[in-house]
Parts: structure tokens; C-alpha cells; sequence
């Protein structure tokens, strides 16, 4: 025969058991916001040395001779190949952008219904969470669009350099 104290209300077990779902579930939702902002670290990184070393390779020949006159195909092939990883950058930001505010929004979504199941908060026990989690979105935002922003810079340096030396 079971005691009183190891029987306990099936609502209860059940809060119980979507608690522990959620907060696996925003644990995971937090792994793939560093995920996404990892991914568009390094692919602007590899990106910008891709198309800086592919310059390189293409203006070699006319700087070893000592002129800085191109002829019109080089200067062409890359001037496109720029524009295309201009054009392939900003398409893949704006896609790991709108996941990244995608996976923050299911995070705060899964926040508030583990805070409603629980009666405890998550992550922040300020009062003036809301605010913050603007402020602290912002932010993130913010790091995310100055590489990309310095990112079309230098593309665009290098289109115009090469189009002034055509």
C-alpha cells in the first residue's frame, strides 16, 4: 500500500514532466542561436578571404610587371566574382537573420510557458525583463550587422578600385 506522501496529483506530475520539456527545449533553442551566430561569423570570414585572395589571383600578373593596367578580362571576371559573393553574403544573412529571430522568438515563447508552469522564471528574475530583453536583442542585432555591414565595405572598395584601374 502506497503512503499518502508518494502519491501526488497526475496535473502536478504532468506541470512537472512540460516543464522539464521546455527547459530542454530552451536549452536547445539557445544552443542554436549560438549555432546561427557562429555560422555567420565564420562564413563571413571565409567569405571575405575567398574573395580577397581571388582578387589577389587575378591582379597578380599585371602587378609583377610593375603596371597597374588590367586588362578589361581580368578586371571583368572579377569584378563579377565580387559582386556574386556581394549578392551570396547578403542572401545568406538575410536568411540566418530571420532563423536567428525565428529560434528568439520560440525562446521567449517557451520562457513564458515555462514561467506560467512553474511559477519560477527561467533565466532572469528582474522585473524589468522585458526591457532588458529588448535592449540585450538590439545589442545582439547590432554585433551581428557590423561585420556584415564592414563585410559589403570592403566589397564594394574592392568593385570600385577595380573599376577605376579597368
Amino acid at each position: 500500500m502506497k503512503k499518502a506522501t508518494e502519491t501526488s496529483n497526475p496535473t502536478e506530475m504532468s506541470k512537472k514532466k512540460d516543464a522539464n520539456f521546455l527547459a530542454e527545449f530552451i536549452k536547445e533553442d539557445r544552443e542554436e542561436i549560438r549555432l546561427i551566430k557562429n555560422r555567420i561569423y565564420t562564413y563571413m570570414q571565409v567569405l571575405l578571404a575567398a574573395s580577397l585572395a581571388i582578387t589577389a589571383f587575378f591582379i597578380k600578373g599585371s602587378v609583377e610587371q610593375g603596371e597597374m593596367n588590367f586588362s578589361s578580362d581580368i578586371s571583368t571576371i572579377t569584378i563579377f566574382t565580387n559582386g556574386a559573393f556581394l549578392i551570396i553574403s547578403v542572401v545568406f544573412f538575410y536568411f540566418q537573420y530571420e532563423d536567428l529571430r525565428f529560434v528568439r522568438h520560440c525562446l521567449k515563447n517557451r520562457e513564458k510557458d515555462f514561467e506560467e508552469a512553474t511559477g519560477i522564471l527561467y533565466f532572469n528574475s528582474n522585473k524589468s525583463k522585458k526591457k532588458k530583453d529588448e535592449k540585450e536583442s538590439f545589442r545582439n542585432d547590432w554585433l551581428l550587422l557590423v561585420p556584415m555591414i564592414i563585410l559589403v565595405v570592403v566589397y564594394l572598395a574592392v568593385i570600385c578600385w577595380l573599376v577605376h584601374h579597368m
